[in-house]
């Protein structure tokens, strides 16, 4: 799908949400340190890790993938229902990162998604703390910053196709009834 699409995508969804008053926000979700095999120097230049265990892509995306399932059961076992579009993109070393466009019903529910987020991204077997500002990052989703965000994550680029195809990677993911909604006119969690 093209980048075009996504961002209608996320636009359907952003409609529905301001219709029900629902809070958006942006998350960033990245993977533990060892699981890049490059990292940047104080001058910004990509040196070895070496802290490197040898994950691939692949087992970096698996990684993200647990987290996320782990979010999603503690989301539901709190049932707090949430909606977005989940985006994947290559670090300067090509291990993949997460942008999630997220909705949730109100501004207590999207404190809830943050605590069990950082709860599962922080505090499960890795312990980094001096890494652990860069690995989950929470913003409002605001109409320029949501369009920026699905833009450069999405864009149709030959390159970054290859690079998701090369570790099965899929580029975005609607979640939580964002799928249904745009098809069909249904509510995710109304």
């Amino acid at each position: 799908m093209s980048a075009q699409r996504w961002l209608s995508v996320a636009r359907v969804g952003g409609e529905f949400a301001a219709r029900n008053g629902h809070v958006g926000m942006l998350l960033t979700l990245t993977v533990p340190g060892r699981m890049h095999p490059k990292r940047l120097d104080d001058n910004g230049r990509a040196v070895p890790n070496e802290k490197y265990t040898g994950e691939t892509p692949e087992d970096a995306q698996q990684w993200l993938q647990t987290q996320w399932a782990k979010v999603r059961a503690g989301l539901a076992r709190r049932e707090v229902p949430v909606y977005g579009l989940r985006m994947v993109e290559p670090h300067h070393d090509f291990t993949p990162h997460w942008h999630v466009l997220l909705w949730a019903r109100n501004a207590e529910e999207c404190r809830c998604v943050r605590v069990i987020v950082r709860h599962y991204w922080l505090n499960g077997s890795v312990r980094e703390p001096s890494e652990n500002r860069w690995r989950v990052m929470f913003e409002a989703a605001d109409g320029a910053r949501v369009s920026h965000e699905v833009r450069s994550c999405l864009c149709d680029s030959a390159m970054l196709d290859d690079w998701a195809r090369t570790w099965g990677l899929r580029r975005a993911v609607p979640f939580g009834g964002l799928r249904e909604l745009v098809a069909w006119g249904k509510a995710p969690c109304a």
